[in-house]
């Protein structure tokens, strides 16, 4: 409850599960996806919540890729997920386990878990994880990356994505390069 600042309800992601960034509500409000990855595989997973019913879980569905960090509900309960392609260790320095294979994705899914869309990123970005995402009110998805590969390189930290077209990505302009460090936090869309 953000106007008091107290906690209204805790939830613990299932046995062989661990949460793994942001949740949406569906339109209605009643349903949450939360965000998450299966401990065993490394699979993103998307867990699904009545919220009218004391938040009980009530399934779940493939991210359609490793690592979902931010969930984003859009105009037509299409759910965008970034899925940032790092398997991290469960310990406490969060080790990232699988650099040179990470593969970060786009996805559009249906409130049912379908794939509607899948976006992935050329191959020379593919230390590039897709963390944060904004919606536009005309339907594009911007989408905050952060570099994992070579610190050396600079590649771009922000992308934009309309569904049935390629991403584009944004060049960043030479004087704020060392101050990214190769990280964008979020992203945004100024009404």
């Amino acid at each position: 409850d953000c106007a008091r600042g107290a906690v209204s309800r805790r939830l613990a992601a299932p046995a062989g599960h661990h949460f793994s960034g942001h949740g949406a509500f569906a339109g209605d409000g009643r349903t949450l996806f939360t965000a998450e990855v299966d401990n065993e595989t490394g699979a993103g997973v998307i867990g699904v919540w009545d919220r009218s019913d004391g938040y009980r879980r009530t399934g779940s569905f493939s991210s359609g890729g490793i690592g979902p960090h931010e969930i984003l509900r859009l105009a037509d309960d299409t759910l965008a997920v970034a899925n940032g392609g790092i398997i991290a260790a469960l310990d406490d320095d969060r080790t990232m386990l699988n650099l040179d294979t990470m593969r970060p994705n786009l996805c559009y899914l249906g409130p049912d878990g379908g794939l509607i869309e899948r976006v992935d990123l050329p191959d020379p970005l593919h230390h590039n994880s897709i963390r944060h995402l904004a919606a536009g009110s005309d339907g594009t998805v911007a989408f905050a990356m952060q570099w994992e590969g070579d610190a050396a390189a600079h590649p771009p930290l922000l992308g934009l994505h309309r569904r049935g077209s390629d991403p584009l990505l944004a060049a960043i302009p030479e004087a704020l390069l060392p101050r990214l460090k190769n990280y964008a936090g979020s992203v945004a869309y100024d009404g």
